[in-house]
């Protein structure tokens, strides 16, 4: 029988420890389908994680900024965001080739009749970097069932996280969560997941850096941007109104203009937490350790456009 996990079931089950995971004390996984491809969900012994292939710069740096922005909003408001800790494989190193030969090995004692993954496992192999990530407990917005969805999409510390997530989201220029991107206004509801502890929380999964390659582009890009911060409340509503129409789609909840402000209002309190001369000194020092963390990490050249266009984009946030 082919291991599933059940979207709406994720309260029990145990994240693996990423820095003491035995690879080949792997004892079952799954494949979970997306647009990339899917990702692999495995179990451990001490729990399981999820393992995904990347093509490394692009999604190093945003998961360094997920996790380390995430923490920093966190602590000077009472909302915002998780990311999921990260650990990264080379290809090439023993991990990364012991990874690949247990989900191999494991794919040969399953049942006859389930579907073979081999092509999909050997393709992760075939990746520069391996990206194992935490795996986040709790449901994504695709699956959230509408009375859930009708609570906690009025409670006002969530509406304000998913304010401080979508500051994050242009600062990347990240097309793949919230429907606001000028060319794909469609959303990813799968890279949203809460969970319900002492408050609700919002966890963010797969962030999508989106350099701007032609030069006219980008500056519209970052001139709209610097608009963010003089907007009236009509141009605020008006900027966040497509998030109603992606909750109905997959909750069926109708959110009410009361909600979207309270969505802008949860964006410009981060705002003015990342543009603080805290927040200033706070992001200097994260952009400045970021490219030493990704050369430890991944081993190759730094291209530094997707470094360059996150730091041009949180400009727009600061300079009047």
């Amino acid at each position: 029988k082919a291991w599933t996990i059940d979207p709406l079931e994720t309260d029990h089950l145990i994240s693996a420890d990423l820095e003491q995971i035995s690879f080949d004390g792997i004892v079952q996984y799954t494949l979970i389908k997306g647009g990339s491809g899917g990702v692999f969900v495995a179990e451990t012994d001490s729990g399981i994680f999820v393992a995904k292939a990347s093509d490394g710069l692009p999604e190093a740096y945003a998961n360094i900024l997920a996790t380390q922005l995430g923490q920093f909003i966190l602590s000077k408001l009472q909302y915002g965001f998780k990311a999921p800790s990260i650990r990264y494989l080379q290809h090439g190193t023993p991990p990364f080739d012991l990874f690949i030969q247990s989900l191999l090995d494991l794919e040969g004692e399953r049942n006859e009749g389930i579907e073979i993954d081999v092509a999909k496992i050997r393709r992760l192999g075939n990746s520069r970097l391996l990206i194992l990530m935490e795996f986040m407990k709790g449901v994504n917005l695709r699956y959230l069932p509408p009375p859930v969805a009708s609570l906690y999409l009025e409670d006002q510390n969530l509406l304000h996280s998913i304010g401080s997530a979508i500051v994050f989201d242009l600062m990347i220029n990240n097309w793949d969560r919230f429907p606001l991107h000028n060319i794909y206004k469609v959303g990813n509801p799968k890279n949203l997941i809460f969970q319900r502890l002492d408050m609700i929380e919002l966890h963010l999964i797969d962030h999508i850096v989106t350099p701007i390659g032609n030069t006219g582009l980008a500056d519209n890009y970052f001139r709209q941007l610097k608009m963010i911060r003089n907007m009236d409340d009509t141009a605020k509503l008006q900027l966040v109104r497509p998030i109603k129409e992606f909750v109905m789609n997959y909750s069926y909840h109708e959110m009410l203009d009361e909600h979207l402000m309270i969505i802008v209002e949860g964006m410009y309190e981060t705002i003015e937490v990342i543009s603080s001369p805290e927040g200033q000194i706070f992001m200097e020092n994260l952009f400045d350790s970021m490219d030493e963390r990704v050369k430890k990490s991944v081993k190759s050249e730094i291209d530094t456009k997707y470094i360059n266009f996150i730091k041009k984009a949180y400009r727009c946030f600061v300079d009047e």
